[in-house]
Protein backbone atom coordinates (compact mmCIF):
# COMPACT_ATOMS: atom_id res chain seq x y z
CA UNK A 1 0.00 0.00 0.00
CA UNK A 2 2.88 2.37 0.85
CA UNK A 3 4.60 2.48 -2.62
CA UNK A 4 0.93 2.79 -4.05
CA UNK A 5 0.41 5.74 -2.19
CA UNK A 6 3.88 6.93 -2.62
CA UNK A 7 3.67 6.35 -6.29
CA UNK A 8 0.04 8.23 -6.63
CA UNK A 9 1.21 11.56 -4.43
CA UNK A 10 1.41 14.34 -6.53
CA UNK A 11 2.34 18.09 -5.13
CA UNK A 12 -0.30 20.12 -6.07
CA UNK A 13 1.08 22.86 -8.55
CA UNK A 14 -0.44 25.91 -6.25
CA UNK A 15 0.67 24.89 -3.17
CA UNK A 16 4.15 23.89 -4.27
CA UNK A 17 3.85 27.71 -5.65
CA UNK A 18 3.27 28.88 -2.56
CA UNK A 19 5.25 26.86 -0.95
CA UNK A 20 2.79 25.44 1.33
CA UNK A 21 3.88 21.82 3.61
CA UNK A 22 1.54 20.03 5.61
CA UNK A 23 0.88 16.48 6.99
CA UNK A 24 -2.75 15.23 6.08
CA UNK A 25 -3.71 11.77 7.90
CA UNK A 26 -6.55 9.98 6.31
CA UNK A 27 -8.71 7.27 7.12
CA UNK A 28 -10.50 4.48 5.68
CA UNK A 29 -11.92 1.15 5.40
CA UNK A 30 -10.30 -0.87 2.54
CA UNK A 31 -12.86 -4.10 1.96
CA UNK A 32 -11.80 -7.88 0.90
CA UNK A 33 -13.59 -7.16 -2.37
CA UNK A 34 -10.85 -4.32 -2.88
CA UNK A 35 -13.39 -1.54 -2.14
CA UNK A 36 -12.14 1.84 -0.70
CA UNK A 37 -14.93 3.05 1.96
CA UNK A 38 -15.28 5.82 4.50
CA UNK A 39 -12.10 8.18 3.21
CA UNK A 40 -12.23 10.67 5.22
CA UNK A 41 -9.55 13.47 6.50
CA UNK A 42 -8.56 12.58 9.98
CA UNK A 43 -5.81 15.42 10.75
CA UNK A 44 -5.12 18.33 9.04
CA UNK A 45 -3.44 21.50 9.40
CA UNK A 46 -5.51 23.80 7.47
CA UNK A 47 -4.75 24.16 3.72
CA UNK A 48 -7.28 23.17 1.80
CA UNK A 49 -5.46 23.07 -1.28
CA UNK A 50 -3.26 19.72 -0.12
CA UNK A 51 -7.08 18.19 1.64
CA UNK A 52 -8.66 17.98 -1.22
CA UNK A 53 -5.82 15.94 -3.22
CA UNK A 54 -7.23 12.22 -4.76
CA UNK A 55 -4.10 10.69 -3.74
CA UNK A 56 -5.95 7.64 -1.59
CA UNK A 57 -8.51 7.10 -4.49
CA UNK A 58 -5.95 7.11 -7.08
CA UNK A 59 -3.61 4.77 -5.50
CA UNK A 60 -6.46 2.27 -4.11
CA UNK A 61 -6.74 0.71 -7.64
CA UNK A 62 -3.17 -0.90 -6.80
CA UNK A 63 -3.92 -1.93 -3.09
CA UNK A 64 -3.28 -5.71 -3.10
CA UNK A 65 -6.27 -7.56 -1.81
CA UNK A 66 -6.78 -8.77 1.82
CA UNK A 67 -8.78 -11.82 3.34
CA UNK A 68 -10.28 -9.13 5.85
CA UNK A 69 -11.91 -5.73 5.88
CA UNK A 70 -9.07 -3.17 7.39
CA UNK A 71 -9.59 -0.21 8.62
CA UNK A 72 -6.58 2.22 8.22
CA UNK A 73 -4.96 5.80 9.18
CA UNK A 74 -2.46 6.83 6.96
CA UNK A 75 -0.16 10.08 6.86
CA UNK A 76 0.31 11.59 3.68
CA UNK A 77 3.33 14.27 4.09
CA UNK A 78 3.84 17.45 1.74
CA UNK A 79 7.51 18.26 2.41
CA UNK A 80 9.23 20.87 -0.23
CA UNK A 81 12.84 19.96 -0.92
CA UNK A 82 15.63 22.81 -1.08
Amino acid sequence: MKSAIDSHTKYPRQARKIRIQSKVVVGFLWTKQRELRDLKILKSLGHNLLDENRTIQKASRSFPAYTNNMRLQIPIIYQLED
